[in-house]
C-alpha cells in the first residue's frame, strides 16, 4: 500500500511557526484564495452612509473655487509694499523754490516782429501780431500760478502715488460649478480681513492718471506773437462749427429698455464703483459641469495703515446649495524704504 503525503494547509502564521517546528508539511494558502471580511454592522451603516451621501451630492451643485497669482496657485498672498517719507509743507516750500529758480515767470514778451521778415507776397498775406494783454494776463494771473499749485498739489501726494502700485496685489479667483445641477440664486461674496480693502473695477484711464500722479507737469509757454491773417487769427476751431460726435444714437437709446440681464452670468451688487471691504455678486442660474468663471481681485493696503496680516475670504451661496462654500487665502503684507529725494530729483531734472 502507498503512503500518501499529507500536508497541513493554511494561512496562519503561527500554524506554519508551529508546523515548521515539529516536523510537519505545510502549504501556504495564496492570499488571493481569501474571501473578503464579512462586514459587520459598522461597516454596513457607513456603506449606507455614503451611498445616501452619493445619492444626495446628485442633487445639488457643488462649488469649487482656486486662488492664483501670476498663474500659480495661492495658499498665501505676500504685498511688497515700497513705503515713502511723507514730504512736510516745508520740504514742499523749499522744492517749488528750486523748481522757480528754474522754471521762473517770464515778465518779458516780445512786442516786435522777429528780425528775418517776410518779403514778396508773405508780407501782404501776413502781418505780425504781438502777444494781447489777455494773453499776458492769462499767463501772469491764472496760467503760471496754476501751474504753481498743481506741481505742489503733486508733491504733496507724491509718496502716496509712488506707493500705490506697491500696494495693490491682484488675485485671480476661478469659481467652477462642479456638481449635477445648476445652483439656483447663486451668490459670490469676498470679504477683505484685517485692514485690507478691494478695489472697485479700474477705469479705461485709471493707469495714465497713476502716472500723472508720479510725474511733473511742465510750465506753461509764456505767449509769443506770432504770424498771422485776420481770417487765420481766429484759429481753426473757430472757424468750424461744432459737431456733436455722439450723433443721434444717445437720442435713440435714451428711450429704449433697460437690457435683460442674462440668468447664466455674475452681476455686481455690492463693491464695484468705490473702494470697500466686500465684494458681492449675484447670478440667477450658475451653470454645471461648463468650466469655471474667472475675476480679477485687486486687494489693496490703505496708504494711513502699516497693516501686517490679513485675509481674503470667499463665501459662495445659492438656494440649493445645502451650506455654503466657504474659502480662505491669507495675506501677509511687508513694508520695504525707499528714497523719495531720489524721485523729487529726477522729477525736476525731467521738467
Amino acid at each position: 500500500m502507498n503512503a500518501q503525503s499529507v500536508s497541513l494547509l493554511t494561512h496562519d502564521v503561527g500554524m506554519m511557526t508551529t508546523a515548521r517546528h515539529y516536523g510537519l508539511s505545510f502549504v501556504e494558502i495564496p492570499s488571493d484564495w481569501l474571501l473578503s471580511p464579512e462586514p459587520d454592522e459598522r461597516d454596513k451603516k457607513i456603506a449606507a452612509y455614503e451611498k445616501e451621501i452619493t445619492s444626495f451630492k446628485a442633487t445639488h451643485p457643488a462649488i469649487r473655487a482656486s486662488f492664483s497669482h501670476n498663474g500659480k496657485e495661492l495658499d498665501r498672498g505676500v504685498i511688497e509694499v515700497e513705503q515713502y517719507r511723507r514730504l512736510s509743507d516745508q520740504d514742499v516750500d523749499i522744492l517749488l523754490e528750486r523748481i522757480k529758480a528754474y522754471h521762473p515767470q517770464e515778465t518779458i514778451f516780445k512786442t516786435h516782429p522777429p528780425d528775418r521778415p517776410m518779403n514778396g507776397i508773405g508780407a501782404a498775406l501776413f502781418r505780425w501780431r504781438p502777444p494781447s494783454e489777455q494773453e499776458i494776463r492769462e499767463y501772469t494771473e491764472y496760467a503760471y500760478p496754476a501751474w504753481l499749485k498743481q506741481v505742489r498739489d503733486r508733491l504733496s501726494g507724491l509718496a502716496v502715488a509712488m506707493e500705490y502700485p506697491t500696494r495693490r496685489f491682484f488675485i485671480d479667483l476661478d469659481i467652477e460649478n462642479t456638481g449635477f445641477k445648476s445652483a439656483q440664486s447663486a451668490r459670490v461674496q469676498l470679504v477683505a480681513r484685517g485692514g485690507l480693502m478691494l478695489l472697485p473695477e479700474p477705469e479705461d484711464d485709471e493707469e495714465n492718471c497713476a502716472e500723472e500722479q508720479t510725474s511733473l507737469p511742465p510750465p506753461p509757454q509764456p505767449p509769443a506773437g506770432k504770424w498771422g491773417t485776420g481770417m487765420f487769427d481766429l484759429g481753426f476751431d473757430q472757424l468750424m462749427p461744432i459737431v456733436d460726435r455722439r450723433g443721434y444714437a444717445h437720442l435713440l437709446s435714451a428711450n429704449l429698455p433697460p437690457r435683460p440681464r442674462d440668468p447664466n452670468k455674475f452681476y455686481w451688487e455690492e463693491g464695484r464703483h468705490e473702494m470697500s471691504a466686500q465684494w458681492e455678486l449675484t447670478c440667477q442660474e450658475f451653470m454645471h459641469k461648463v468650466g469655471p468663471i474667472s475675476f480679477q481681485v485687486p486687494v489693496f493696503v490703505p496708504s494711513d495703515t502699516t497693516i501686517t496680516r490679513g485675509a481674503i475670504e470667499l463665501t459662495v451661496a445659492a438656494a440649493n446649495l445645502p451650506e455654503p462654500f466657504r474659502k480662505v487665502v491669507p495675506v501677509e503684507v511687508r513694508y520695504h524704504e525707499a528714497s523719495i529725494d531720489e524721485v523729487v530729483d529726477g522729477l525736476i531734472a525731467r521738467l
